[in-house]
């Protein structure tokens, strides 16, 4: 347990926000091209945009929140450089830039690849990647959409820099994240994020500059019932903090929680716990919690019963019903307190 309380400590969150995944996309979609994941470097155009959806549970809280609505939770670019054609993303560990053959794609539930229209001109996204590396960037937590000479920033906005820096449409501007919602307020509450002044990775899929060219999901039974759980958690809380006003209980036990996820092999991001606010920390744990403790009643239940033919929706039925058992352990109304 010490070692754990260590580990807390030092960082066990992932980045808190990127995008919602309930919803459909609106971009036109071309003809799905097989070569996409599977031989990036021959596909790739300068400029294209890489959305991801996380094939772990992690994925689960990004997708409470977001506008515009959409399947995916983080955003990648591909840039043609001096170096040859390169992935770059930005996260709370700084700007990456790798080969494309180094893309992990079984991390993924699924993947899309949104492309310009009109394509842009050679050299411009690597001029201005060459501006954004020579900045000190700091990951935003509040997720906060950046001005163009912004040092703070996250997944997305870093995109969004790079694309005005170039002179090229913005693929994630403010515009798609509207006006204020009824649970806009609810948010900030719980999570002190502004949904007004952030913007998901979806929106390439709403652009008319964009197209969505490619799509690819992880196949196999066993993904797509560990989706069907994912997916239904997410909706259940959703429904818990949004349409049934409850909060989550944050008499969280942090040792037994990191414990927890690391005997489900889930790959986290390092934060330091300082970087959140306490209302991020004590929310997101509570969840992390409930989200175990759901997560492993339903797995012992599939474990049990491996003779049964189970579906993505008996399995999403079962998940809502466990959700429902342990909803007042980890969800209260503040009229019944």
């Amino acid at each position: 347990m010490a070692a754990a309380r260590r580990l807390v400590k030092k960082a066990v969150v992932i980045v808190f926000f990127a995008g919602i995944a309930l919803g459909s996309s609106a971009a036109t979609s071309e003809e799905a091209t097989p070569s996409f994941p599977s031989d990036p470097p021959s596909f790739y155009q300068d400029g294209d945009i890489i959305l991801t959806l996380s094939r772990n549970m992690s994925a689960a809280p990004l997708q409470l929140l977001g506008r515009p609505a959409g399947p995916y939770t983080h955003a990648e670019v591909y840039i043609v450089t001096q170096d040859g054609g390169k992935i770059v993303s930005f996260n709370n560990k700084g700007l990456s830039i790798k080969d494309p053959k180094e893309f992990p794609t079984n991390d993924f539930f699924r993947l899309a690849l949104v492309r310009l229209k009109k394509p842009s001109q050679h050299g411009q996204l690597a001029q201005a990647l060459a501006i954004l590396k020579e900045r000190d960037l700091k990951f935003d937590y509040m997720m906060r959409w950046p001005a163009t000479d912004s040092s703070t920033t996250y997944c997305a906005g870093a995109i969004s820099q790079l694309f005005r820096l170039a002179g090229l449409p913005d693929p994630f501007p403010l515009s798609t994240s509207g006006t204020a919602e009824i649970w806009d307020s609810r948010t900030k509450e719980l999570f002190d994020i502004d949904l007004t002044q952030t913007v998901s990775p979806n929106a390439p899929l709403y652009s008319k500059d964009f197209n969505l060219v490619a799509e690819y999901k992880k196949g196999g039974k066993g993904a797509l019932l560990d989706l069907a759980i994912y997916r239904t958690i997410v909706e259940k809380m959703r429904a818990y903090i949004f349409d049934q006003r409850l909060n989550p209980r944050t008499n969280w036990l942090e040792d037994k929680i990191v414990l927890g996820l690391a005997d489900m092999g889930l790959t986290l991001e390092d934060i330091p716990l300082d970087k959140l606010t306490e209302k991020q920390r004590q929310s997101f744990f509570a969840f992390y919690e409930f989200m175990l403790a759901v997560n492993k009643r339903v797995v012992r239940t599939l474990g049990l019963n491996q003779d049964q033919n189970w579906t993505e929706k008996d399995v999403a039925a079962l998940t809502a019903g466990v959700a429902d058992g342990y909803r007042d352990s980890y969800f209260f109304s503040e009229k019944t307190q």
